[in-house]
């Protein structure tokens, strides 16, 4: 009776051990499951946001190689002088879904152009997106007058580009960031859908999140900042992710050409490699106008006055050049 009764003392002890072991490898699974759902959410995040950066990147790659990406035309034909871009213009943006940038750009006189970051340039082989299935997470707001073509630019019919564009003109870019002036681009990830949006459908309200997303100027990086008043935002309505391309980040970048100096003798090479300031047509030349056809304007009013296109970037005068 006594080692009956042990025997079942000792058989119930290793049940309950195994309903230890069963339930403690639940709990263990469950939060390993939990901890690698938490751990591949951060990973995919960060992968988001790496891409953002290769994006960045890569739109300040093209926006310093444009003498060499437009040197030629869609039929390989090599581009008049003044028709060759200098560094420092962006990309219109993709605003139709079909991957492609859409240029011309622009319209309006508006000082800001919103769209998703394109695929590729599909006349010039440049790609943008590292992850094209996700490309139409990838939105980008620049300052108007830093886009390659933007038909406000109509002087001359096939630049469209507004001149002179160098690291003293225009004074200020036009964008804001958190409050942080001087913002030339702002890159920026478009999260899962809030709030009702149908990402089924290409428009910036469906992809892009309260100020983000209001067509004007100013961008935000987080939800609670301080700038949103109306309406209140609570925890949910935001899932951006927000970079800039600062004036300070575009200078330095276009600078990093434009001033080499290569024999080091105290002056950038293009100073002397590139001909007469006045009579030569070239981006890296002042800001001149010809021809019967011209308007009467110096160039310098082609700075506020957007139904002007004139030649030449004017990097002779900003870098001095003897």
């Amino acid at each position: 009776m006594h080692a009956s009764k042990q025997k079942k003392q000792q058989g119930f002890i290793i049940l309950m051990g195994m309903l230890a072991l069963v339930l403690g490898a639940a709990v263990w699974f469950g939060t390993a499951s939990s901890i690698r759902s938490e751990s591949m959410d951060i990973k995919l995040q960060n992968q988001d946001v790496r891409d953002l950066y290769r994006i960045k990147d890569k739109m300040l790659t093209y926006a310093l190689f444009q003498p060499e990406i437009f040197r030629t035309d869609t039929s390989s034909n090599l581009n008049a002088p003044e028709d060759i871009p200098g560094p420092g213009y962006f990309p219109c943006p993709d605003t139709n879904g079909d991957g492609d940038s859409n240029a011309p750009c622009g319209g309006g006189g508006a000082s800001v152009i919103i769209g998703m970051v394109p695929e590729n340039i599909s006349s010039r082989y440049f790609t943008f997106v590292h992850r094209p299935l996700e490309a139409n997470r990838y939105w980008y707001a620049v300052d108007a007058r830093f886009v390659t073509q933007n038909t406000d630019f109509t002087f001359n019919s096939v630049t469209k580009r507004f001149v002179p564009l160098n690291n003293t003109n225009p004074a200020t870019a036009s964008l804001t960031l958190d409050g942080t002036t001087d913002i030339v681009m702002v890159l920026m990830y478009a999260g899962e859908a809030v709030n009702g949006q149908n990402q089924s459908t290409i428009n910036i309200a469906n992809f892009l999140d309260l100020d983000n997303a209001d067509g004007d100027v100013n961008f935000i990086s987080h939800y609670k900042n301080s700038l949103i008043t109306s309406p209140v935002p609570v925890s949910g309505d935001f899932n951006d992710y927000v970079i800039p391309i600062t004036r300070n980040e575009w200078n330095a970048a276009m600078l990093s050409r434009v001033s080499v100096d290569a024999d080091s003798n105290n002056v950038p090479d293009l100073c002397t490699s590139i001909g007469n300031a006045v009579t030569d047509y070239s981006w890296f030349n002042d800001c001149i106008y010809t021809g019967a056809s011209a308007p009467p304007f110096t160039c310098a009013q082609n700075t506020t006055t957007l139904d002007e296109n004139l030649f030449g970037q004017g990097w002779r005068t900003a870098l001095s050049c003897p």
